[in-house]
């Protein structure tokens, strides 16, 4: 028999959870509809980045010869329309802090669509250090919440994130589904390049900022995600390039050389490091610290797609 005090207090906090929950639901839903985003609560559609016309894109998109998938690093430095002038049809499926985990997720959506033959990570060192947060809130906002996704949310033990999930599923069950926005081309300097998944930014050169040196400390599931992607392709018979796109120079002498990360991407896969083949200039080539202008995109995907040629002649 429950003693009376235990009782007592699982009656209490029955009663507490019922009086919660109904009051957490419904400030949950006033204050993402009518606040702007918080510590706790990011849920933004169609905003910066351009993820909204990517996701929907990409539905009808296929089949392509060339997907590429990763960080920012991908949709604004792989340009699909360089490929299209080198006889390749190419979709950009890249997104802001994206690491493994989140593409695992939008390759499991997307991939039978597009049916590619080539798949090219971009795989910056920095993405494998991220807990994923940021990435996972920008796909929750801006496309389908299915069965990976719920299962991604509860993997990562964060506020925002379960925060903006049952937002996510309280909007979308008020307001009829996944809404329809129209989101403009070009934002802020950006101009989304329509039906390629990539974001132009043309006209900005980076000034110079002192970059801090600093330290990677890679989490091991983002390595278990990369190799959980590759087997998908592999059972599906597509080859893979792991490419680490150019940063500035001054970016990339701050984490100086990454022998361990070479060698973890080495192990897996063809691997090449453009920071290595190129010398282009921090302040003509790039527009921040760590991405390239058009400019920069040009001369790397010219440089890119010499040895991709060389690349897919090999056995």
């Amino acid at each position: 028999m429950m003693n009376p005090e235990i009782a007592r207090f699982v009656r209490r906090f029955g009663t507490f959870l019922l009086m919660a929950i109904p009051v957490y639901l419904l400030l949950l839903l006033l204050w993402g509809r009518f606040a702007p985003p918080v510590a706790n609560l990011n849920y933004r559609i169609a905003s910066y980045g351009h993820m909204y016309s990517r996701l929907r894109d990409v539905r009808t998109e296929g089949p392509v010869d060339v997907l590429i998938a990763g960080s920012s690093h991908a949709y604004r430095g792989f340009d699909p329309r360089l490929f299209e002038a080198h006889g390749l049809k190419a979709f950009n499926l890249g997104s802001s802090a994206q690491t493994p985990r989140q593409t695992e997720l939008l390759l499991d959506r997307y991939l039978e669509g597009l049916q590619p033959q080539w798949l090219i990570l971009e795989v910056y060192p920095a993405s494998y250090t991220l807990d994923g947060v940021e990435s996972t809130l920008d796909v929750l906002a801006n496309d389908l919440i299915d069965a990976g996704m719920r299962r991604l949310v509860w993997e990562l033990p964060n506020a925002k994130v379960w925060n903006t999930y049952v937002y996510a599923v309280l909007s979308r069950a008020l307001g009829g589904g996944f809404p329809t926005v129209q989101e403009p081309a070009g934002r802020d300097g950006d101009r989304y390049i329509a039906g390629t998944g990539f974001v132009e930014r043309a006209g900005f050169y980076y000034r110079f900022d002192p970059v801090e040196p600093r330290r990677w400390t890679y989490k091991e599931e983002t390595f278990e995600a990369l190799d959980r992607i590759l087997q998908k392709a592999q059972e599906r018979h597509i080859r893979v390039w792991l490419v680490e796109a150019p940063i500035t120079r001054a970016m990339y002498e701050s984490y100086g050389p990454q022998p361990e990360f070479v060698r973890q991407m080495e192990l897996r896969a063809s691997f090449t490091d453009f920071n290595l083949r190129l010398s282009l200039n921090d302040s003509l080539h790039f527009y921040d610290s760590d991405h390239l202008n058009q400019d920069g995109v040009e001369v790397f995907n010219a440089a890119l797609l010499s040895a991709f040629d060389t690349l897919r002649s090999a056995p």
